[in-house]
């Protein structure tokens, strides 16, 4: 199993932590950065080959991957060099050649415990299956989702209150042809928008119309999203209530 990790941002509403440091090397528990995190907890769950898509300070990112292995799993670092004229639609294209077979599709700024992933895998079968967290309201910042019976109706920060059920927290699974047609639907959108801004969740709302995505809800487990300062200290915080368990604190 293989994991695309989004990490190409310099992450600007996190400076002045992110001012000569890419986003994905934040730490976030004691000395682990975010993106060490992410692979920990994914290796622990099977997956055994992850690409990261970095942009904003490559070598850093370059230079952490061939310093920091982790057992049972390959890391391999891609360029994306629009990094900084572009939302995440270019980086999910580009990585969009190393979709095959079973793969999950992550954004850089996502943390999650490992259970997320177990529930996620052993979802029912579809060719894209998203994760959705459900809550009392949504903020204009959050990628919101609207959910019938399991399948993803539309996915989008815009929706109407009324018809969301949850929010994408930046998780998608690829199984059978998913990542075939999750790829072309990609080169589609690319064509249409070239580099303007355009997030690849424009892609899953199209193929959701389409009857190809499912939800996987995560209630009563926890993730975290990096985005602001204030992310970044809540977050730490539920790693510290962790520590003593540090071996490996989201994997179980």
């Amino acid at each position: 199993m293989k994991a695309i990790i989004l990490s190409a941002g310099q992450g600007r509403r996190l400076f002045p932590v992110t001012r000569d440091l890419p986003k994905c090397l934040v730490p976030v528990d004691g000395d682990r950065s975010l993106l060490e995190t992410q692979l920990r907890v994914l290796a622990a769950h099977g997956v055994r080959e992850a690409v990261v898509m970095g942009g904003y300070g490559i070598e850093k990112v370059e230079r952490f991957a061939a310093s920091h292995a982790i057992a049972d799993l390959s890391v391999r670092v891609r360029y994306n060099p629009f990094f900084d004229q572009a939302d995440n639609l270019i980086t999910a294209w580009l990585a969009s050649r190393d979709f095959e077979g079973q793969c999950i599709l992550l954004n850089g700024d996502t943390l999650f415990e490992g259970a997320v992933v177990g529930r996620l895998l052993s979802s029912p079968a579809s060719p894209i299956t998203i994760v959705v967290n459900a809550k009392a309201s949504y903020d204009d910042d959050d990628m919101k989702v609207s959910v019938e019976r399991g399948a993803v109706r539309a996915i989008g920060k815009d929706l109407d209150p009324d018809e969301v059920q949850g929010e994408a927290i930046g998780m998608t699974l690829l199984r059978g042809d998913g990542a075939a047609v999750m790829r072309d639907a990609f080169e589609q959108l690319v064509r249409r928008y070239g580099q303007q801004r355009a997030y690849y969740t424009t892609a899953i709302g199209e193929l959701a119309r389409r009857g190809l995505v499912k939800a996987c809800s995560m209630e009563g487990l926890w993730w975290g999203e990096v985005d602001s300062l204030e992310d970044l200290e809540s977050v730490r915080k539920a790693f510290s209530a962790r520590r003593p368990v540090r071996s490996d604190p989201l994997a179980d």
